[in-house]
């Protein structure tokens, strides 16, 4: 095959998986709108042009196979076959058979894939005999139906690609998906999507796009990183310039340089739609297992992210989505007799606020019960059985490893893996997640991300005549505090007392050098010396306050991030590094990892 046969392949199965995704969405408006011929007529132009381009590269076995999905669609255009459940199983199965082929093409540019059974079962559906095996062909290929307890299912199924042509310029804001079992064990589900006023619709022309490949740009923000750490040099030694001319200049270079590093960061900017659209799916096959009734409402879908971010949110959202219609909604019959309607609402929004992402996902189910929460936390040996009991500590234990309410292990939950891990996942991209619950009322997850992890709003400190950068992300507060304030604690442990809360305090020369990382300057006080010094107040995943004593604080600003080298990297304090602006390195610190197995 040559060169350029292979290029044309590549593009056209890029392209096909933005066309799947457009298609899938079109599905669930089928479902909610069986009589509105602009659906049918979307979904068949997008079939028709994938059929089309498939046979002009040369992918026979696709094209094939969306000619016998096109005589479906004809049917149902002249209304010969009746929009049913059923059907939107098909449809929605020879999605994601298009999807498996499209990605066994793009590691095999020259594979080919069987869609034997599902071309069969088109005949079904033509001849209106496909009621019976189409359901039962969904509970058999459902992701649940082999997946184990506590996986994240669809983790590698979708790209994080969201490029390629849009169609008729469409992008909804409000996507609406209703789930309903009918009174039986399998459901179906519905869909509505609210049209958002669009730049297209106003008149002006949507903006033209390109491909570019990831690494491309990864290379060019890079680059612009090393020009901000040099700008950085030329500002701190600005005040050894004589020229005014050239000290003007070096302002004007930093301003500038600031405003090409924020395009350029804006290049890995994706939108979340195409992860809240996936999770539709999971809203669908999840209330179809469980036959319980369950409405999505998803808001802020255009919100965006950086894509080295996006694609490590769609596991922990995936699993959150999951686990609201599984734990937090409650069956029909139940909601009835709670006096709620038999429709469950779970609701996920997004929101850029400032350089942060924030997500909440929320369900209108039975809440957590605190007090059971914590009596198995007890049973499970997660916690001593004298423990003191607080609802608000409570809430958190779900994301301890191995706790689970569930009384028996199902296909869907009960192990007691998720929750804790997608809390790690999420704090490894320097995010938080926090819940709140009121019983009988439902319960929200709040998800706190940086937009980028390139750059962070760092604080430089000083210990032992060493800097180091401190995520804002984990400051509380910083406070000075003197020797009053200090107070003995066991053998050489030093404890803080601010505002009548009591916690550990650490210097952190000794954290550093307990961990043995790499440290030039003398070493810290011992425990226990009075002196004066300035805390790092941090709340760590468990909810306990701890102080970490610096000598001082240099500054606060936006630093870019480099990664370390093998060795570093295996310390686990340390997540990057970065160039100061007197030219000279200065190591991230991970202050939780650093107090990680220090008790509260």
């Amino acid at each position: 095959m040559e060169e350029f046969e292979k290029e044309i392949r590549k593009i056209f199965l890029e392209e096909a998986k933005q066309l799947l995704e457009d298609v899938e969405e079109c599905f669930f408006r089928l479902e909610k709108e069986p009589e509105n011929p602009d659906v049918v007529e979307r979904i068949f132009r997008l079939a028709h042009s994938l059929k089309g381009s498939s046979g002009g590269v040369g992918y026979q076995d696709i094209m094939e196979f969306t000619h016998h999905f096109e005589n479906v669609l004809v049917r149902l255009k002249k209304r010969e076959i009746q929009v049913t459940p059923s059907l939107v199983d098909f449809l929605l199965r020879a999605k994601d058979a298009l999807n498996e082929s499209v990605a066994l093409k793009l590691s095999d540019i020259a594979a080919t894939s069987d869609f034997g059974a599902l071309t069969a079962e088109t005949a079904l559906h033509l001849n209106g005999t496909s009621q019976s095996s189409s359901s039962s062909a969904v509970t058999a290929m459902s992701p649940f139906a082999s997946a184990k307890a506590g996986d994240i299912v669809f983790a590698d199924d979708f790209p994080a690609d969201t490029g390629g042509p849009s169609v008729e310029g469409e992008s909804p804001s409000n996507l609406r998906l209703v789930a309903s079992h009918g009174g039986s064990s399998v459901g179906r589900a519905e869909a509505r999507v609210q049209n958002s006023s669009q730049s297209t619709k106003a008149g002006k022309p949507p903006e033209e796009s390109m491909r570019v490949a990831p690494s491309r740009i990864d290379r060019i923000i890079n680059s612009i990183g090393e020009l901000v750490i040099l700008q950085s040099v030329l500002e701190q030694n600005r005040d050894q310039v004589t020229s005014p001319l050239l000290v003007k200049t070096i302002g004007q270079l930093g301003k500038l340089l600031r405003e090409i590093q924020g395009n350029a960061m804006e290049l890995r900017m994706v939108p979340l739609k195409p992860t809240f659209q996936r999770l539709q799916r999971i809203v669908r096959d999840t209330a179809r297992a469980l036959g319980k009734d369950v409405q999505v409402d998803v808001v802020g879908e255009d919100a965006e992210v950086d894509r080295t971010v996006h694609e490590r949110l769609t596991d922990p959202l995936v699993h959150m989505v999951r686990n609201a219609v599984d734990h937090g909604l409650e069956l029909p019959d139940d909601r009835v007799r709670a006096g709620k309607p038999v429709v469950g609402t779970v609701t996920i929004s997004a929101e850029n606020r400032g350089d942060r992402l924030i997500i909440l996902i929320r369900d209108d189910g039975k809440g957590l019960n605190p007090e059971l929460v914590w009596k198995k936390a007890i049973e499970k040996g997660l916690l001593p059985a004298d423990a003191r009991y607080s609802p608000e500590a409570a809430t958190q234990l779900i994301f301890l490893p191995g706790f689970s309410t569930k009384p028996a292990v199902t296909e869907l939950s009960g192990r007691g893996v998720g929750m804790d891990v997608v809390k790690t996942n999420l704090e490894a991209l320097g995010g938080q997640v926090r819940i709140t619950s009121e019983l009988g009322k439902g319960s929200c997850f709040e998800i706190t991300l940086p937009l980028s992890l390139g750059v962070i709003e760092g604080m430089i400190v000083t210990t032992s005549c060493e800097r180091y950068i401190v995520p804002l992300t984990q400051v509380q507060e910083t406070t000075r505090i003197t020797a009053e304030s200090i107070t003995q604690f066991e053998a050489a442990q030093e404890m803080l007392t601010l505002r009548g809360t009591t916690m550990r305090l650490h210097r952190l020369s000794n954290l550093l050098a307990a961990g043995r990382a790499p440290r030039k300057g003398p070493p810290g006080k011992p425990a226990g010396a009075p002196t004066e010094a300035i805390a790092i107040i941090l709340k760590r995943n468990d909810d306990s306050l701890h102080a970490i004593a610096v000598d001082d604080i240099v500054s606060q600003q936006q630093v870019v991030i480099k990664r370390l080298d093998a060795k570093l990297a295996q310390l686990g304090a340390f997540t990057g590094g970065t160039i100061l602006g007197d030219g000279k390195a200065a190591l991230l610190l991970d202050l939780k990892e650093l107090t990680n197995g220090i008790g509260a």
